[in-house]
């Protein structure tokens, strides 16, 4: 899945709680990146019936071993 759709869906999000994909589309579009509709398809496939509040709450938990690993 590709981070720039859920970067867009994040943005649009910011205006409407369940953002379309048509919404997505046109923030992708202004930001001059390539829309693969069989992609969009399957993040809205992979998304649908969770808010935007559940997506990052489920990614934050994704980063959260990773952050503890420390640096040397």
């Amino acid at each position: 899945m590709s981070l720039k759709y859920l970067a867009a869906y994040a943005l649009a999000a910011q205006n409407n709680a369940t953002p379309s994909k048509d919404d997505v589309k046109a923030i992708m579009k202004a930001s001059s990146i390539e829309v693969d509709s069989a992609d969009l398809d399957f993040v809205f496939t992979a998304i649908d019936g969770k808010s935007i509040n559940e997506l990052i709450a489920a990614g934050a938990a994704k980063l959260a071993p990773a952050a503890s690993a420390g640096g040397a």
